[in-house]
């Protein structure tokens, strides 16, 4: 027997409105699933004892018209068990019974994916990054796993909607938004467009709420907000403005795929920076080291070293 046919007999039973067929056949798939019941939560359910009362006196009731035997107690037996949580705990059994699939989208260096999840809501997913997610939302909230950059525009269903980082959480019902935590950089940022955004962070279990047009960095720790908004990798584009040198430094190495290296003293510095179609990592550097009253050196292919005096407080 499917998932569907199942859950739709299930329905049925509930209702009390089977076919004798119908009734033996669901009889037989409950008593395949003796000792497939999930726990029992009293705190969430209620008494057991008292659910399995009034059960009961159905089931005895249902006896009287029915030929008494034994494997007929047996199979109501597992009934009675199976129609607690069919009844009450149903949503939990169906993950059980029948697991939702996970699915995991991932991009390479050179392209970003528009991904559709299953709730209407749209995701755009940019370079070297990864979201999973189920494909089908059953919970009370919608869980979805981030690497890397994401922007995305969230349908409202009542169902809180949350981005998990390996550093940030992010609650929203409804609006739209860019998430940025790639592993291994040195900051991790949520930028909100519309709407409103709960930001916390994983371990510290710190958080903010953001306005539209605000953008939270987390940075060693600390959760930082400013009113500014930064879309331009969506057009394949990178553009900085007051942006920390070592958010620069991680989205120049993944774009051209290089490594650079800097003194801990530059890392929160401002930078006011375009990067043009044709530009080299030397040039770009090259402004950069200008800003930082420094220099730029390439120690062998594909590493460079850049220092500087500091920037202002």
């Amino acid at each position: 027997m499917n998932k569907s046919e199942f859950l739709a007999l299930s329905d049925k039973y509930l209702k009390g409105t089977l076919t004798p067929e119908e009734e033996l056949r669901f009889l037989d798939a409950c008593a395949s699933l003796e000792g497939r019941v999930p726990q029992w939560d009293e705190q969430l359910l209620g008494s057991q004892q008292v659910v399995k009362d009034r059960l009961y006196e159905n089931i005895v009731r249902t006896a009287t018209r029915k030929r008494f035997n034994y494997t007929w107690l047996r199979v109501a037996a597992v009934v009675m068990g199976i129609s607690i949580v069919l009844g009450i705990y149903r949503a939990e059994i169906r993950h059980q019974l029948f697991p939702v699939k996970m699915l995991m989208v991932e991009t390479g260096k050179a392209d970003m994916k528009r991904i559709l999840l299953p709730d209407g809501s749209t995701v755009l997913l940019n370079k070297q990054g990864s979201i999973s997610y189920p494909e089908e939302f059953r919970d009370s909230i919608r869980l979805i796993r981030l690497s890397g950059e994401a922007y995305f525009e969230v349908t409202h269903t009542g169902q809180p909607f949350i981005i998990q980082t390996d550093k940030l959480s992010t609650r929203v019902l409804g609006t739209s938004f860019v998430v940025k935590s790639y592993p291994g950089d040195h900051q991790s940022k949520v930028t909100l467009i519309s709407g409103k955004v709960a930001v916390q962070q994983m371990e510290s279990k710190d958080g903010v709420v953001l306005l539209p047009g605000q953008e939270v960095t987390s940075f060693n720790g600390h959760l930082a907000v400013k009113n500014h908004v930064d879309t331009a990798w969506m057009n394949n584009k990178l553009s900085f403005r007051q942006s920390p040198l070592a958010e620069v430094i991680d989205d120049l190495e993944r774009k051209f795929d290089i490594r650079i290296q800097t003194d801990d003293h530059l890392l929160q510095c401002l930078i006011y920076v375009d990067v043009a179609p044709g530009d080299t990592p030397m040039s770009i550097l090259g402004q950069l080291a200008i800003s930082l009253d420094g220099k730029v050196l390439q120690s062998s292919p594909g590493v460079y070293k850049l220092t500087g005096k500091g920037c202002d407080d």
